[in-house]
């Protein structure tokens, strides 16, 4: 059994590293995207050691929080995986994502479940989202740059009084690149006519590679379908989901995702974990949870590590 990770980062390298080291082991490869943003050198040095097992994504994106860029990335890994011709899982994680389990335990359990499709998934409209998430496929998400919740969600303005509206409400720089898109804007959103119903959930899953095959041929025969989410809010909640349950072979082999998130914080922020979450955290039959942050409180990393020490 292969295992292959991608890995999305765009801070914090030393967390990085440390994350590779715990899941480091035989028949593993990380295949890591650092946003274009950031620093790629920082990230080189701090896992060189681990180079046999770990590959930078040259084409790399500019990620933007809640845009199409985070599917374009997560595509980038998959390609590579495939050229790469590995087999077995992959799994996709952030670089704020810690293992819960053992490496041997994480083998083995993608061994006895091989074929399952782990991700948490939901039929649109749906009451965990707000506007019931009919919002991220009716109505258009522009940015305004490329910082986090700066960005405008615009209904389509096939309406006088809509387009009016926006004419005297909005700001000079909403209203700048309303124009820039105005042509789009004018038109509701395009229907894909071989999506029967949406689907959303979390981002994190884990697919075998038949399944990360089937999603990348089902993209050369729909190209289409990566420029619909270009204007959705927060696609790569929608992307893979959509695809999976419009795929009766793939859907029915649906399980919850491996990776926990706690959102008590709302829908957009997921807690970062401390040690006062560690009780709550080593019960959890996920493989994988997030978020951490080793800047905030690392001693959580040190207990996790601890015991999976101990168990192995």
């Amino acid at each position: 059994m292969q295992i292959n990770y991608i890995i999305l980062a765009h801070q914090n390298p030393d967390q990085l590293s440390r994350l590779v080291q715990r899941l480091n082991t035989e028949n593993v490869c990380f295949y890591i995207h650092i946003d274009l943003k950031s620093d790629i050198d920082s990230f080189r040095s701090e896992l060189e050691r681990y180079s046999q097992h770990v590959i930078f994504i040259e084409n790399r994106v500019n990620c933007f929080w809640g845009d199409v860029s985070m599917v374009s990335a997560t595509l980038n890994c998959m390609h590579h995986i495939l050229a790469d011709q590995r087999v077995g899982y992959t799994v996709l994680i952030s670089g704020q994502d810690y293992p819960l389990k053992s490496n041997e335990y994480i083998m083995n359990f993608f061994n006895q479940h091989y074929g399952v499709n782990f991700i948490n998934m939901f039929s649109l409209p749906t009451n965990n989202w707000t506007d019931k998430g009919m919002n991220r496929v009716e109505n258009y998400k522009l940015n305004l740059s490329d910082r986090r919740g700066d960005f405008r969600i615009i209904p389509p303005l096939i309406d006088s009084h809509i387009l009016k509206h926006f004419a005297n409400a909005e700001s000079p720089r909403v209203l700048a690149v309303i124009d820039e898109n105005l042509e789009t804007l004018m038109k509701p959103r395009t229907t894909l006519s071989y999506i029967d119903q949406f689907y959303g959930g979390c981002q994190w899953w884990a697919f075998p590679i038949e399944s990360i095959e089937y999603i990348l041929n089902f993209l050369v025969v729909h190209p289409d379908y990566v420029d619909f989410y270009k204007y959705s809010f927060v696609p790569d909640e929608l992307f893979f989901h959509t695809i999976v349950g419009n795929t009766p072979e793939l859907f029915e082999k649906v399980q919850k995702s491996v990776t926990y998130v706690d959102w008590e914080n709302g829908p957009f922020y997921p807690a970062i974990f401390d040690m006062s979450y560690y009780d709550k955290l080593i019960i959890r039959d996920e493989l994988f949870a997030r978020k951490f942050d080793c800047n905030l409180d690392s001693t959580i990393l040190d207990s996790i590590d601890y015991k999976l020490d101990l168990i192995h």
